[in-house]
């Protein structure tokens, strides 16, 4: 219960610190910026380097790719069925795709699973969703857009991307057998506990969620591949093809769930894919999803 309710003060703290108007509208993407440029990368400097890869996490990133070549196959057959613009399609297609792992999941796999679920929270964020972020997702974007991206368009977000370079380096200091010194490991284990509840506040700030907005079907296709179709399909690729359930599968079921990336509907928008309903997918999405989570997390512990 302490847990919901610290979960629950500080999304709340963050809805009510944007309704306070001489704060500046676009709080929330400044923030986000210090959690994608300090915070995140503190994260993955202290848990990688000390972390012992085994053959189980290549399936945070395997399962991120379900999730999005499910998000494929469901609104190409959707398309074949129902009269859907073009623009509408594709941008349902990458926001109900990819997942807000590093800001949405990142608190709540800490605080379900520990600093074990946390890391391979990491490797879903960092190797999986992002990376199909800025390739497929530009890809597809593009494709739905009817503009070609390029190789340099592709690689270059990847290689400049703060939590991609720290996991690189992270990586490097792993195969070396790094072992952080007790006082840098003080600075990151400090920095570590106060990202949950600066990501939260963040996610309060950027929430402006309406219940008409689902009057919309084409949102409402979007969000139940995103918050239903999308956990279910990785439960099965686990219990079925994988045949395990342990905390991988868990985590990565969790977070399959999560509303959309921010990144991605940015992405879809400044292509030209339909910006208002990309923009409704994070901000509906996100919100919907936290409840969801706990729904996760209580099914898969019977």
């Amino acid at each position: 219960m302490i847990k919901l309710f610290t979960v629950l003060s500080c999304i709340g703290l963050g809805m009510l610190l944007r309704k306070i108007k001489q704060l500046p509208k676009d709080l929330y993407l400044k923030l986000n910026r210090v959690l994608i440029r300090f915070f995140i990368p503190a994260l993955i400097i202290l848990h990688i380097p000390e972390t012992v890869f085994t053959k189980t996490h290549i399936w945070p990133i395997v399962s991120s790719w379900v999730v999005f070549c499910g998000s494929l196959f469901f609104f190409f057959m959707i398309g074949k069925c129902m009269s859907i613009d073009r623009k509408s399609l594709g941008g349902l297609t990458v926001t109900a795709g990819i997942g807000s792992i590093s800001f949405v999941g990142f608190p709540f796999f800490e605080m379900f699973y520990g600093t074990e679920g946390l890391k391979i929270g990491i490797i879903i964020s960092t190797l999986g969703t992002f990376v199909i972020c800025v390739t497929a997702g530009v890809l597809v974007s593009s494709w739905f857009a009817a503009k070609q991206p390029s190789s340099k368009s592709i690689i270059l977000p990847i290689l400049k991307f703060p939590p991609f370079i720290a996991f690189v380096v992270a990586v490097v200091l792993n195969l070396n057998l790094y072992e952080h010194p007790e006082w840098l490991r003080d600075i990151l284990v400090l920095i570590n506990s106060i990202f949950p509840f600066l990501a939260l506040i963040t996610i309060g700030l950027a929430i402006n969620f309406s219940f008409k907005e689902l009057k919309d079907k084409n949102l409402l296709l979007g969000l139940s591949y995103k918050l239903f179709v999308a956990p279910i399909l990785v439960f099965l690729f686990f219990y079925v093809l994988v045949g395990k359930m342990n905390l991988t599968s868990n985590v990565c079921i969790m977070a399959a769930g999560i509303g959309s990336m921010n990144t991605i509907a940015i992405v879809a928008m400044e292509l030209g894919l339909n910006p208002n309903l990309c923009s409704k997918m994070v901000g509906i999405g996100i919100p919907l999803s936290i409840p969801l989570l706990f729904i996760i997390n209580f099914l898969l512990g019977i």
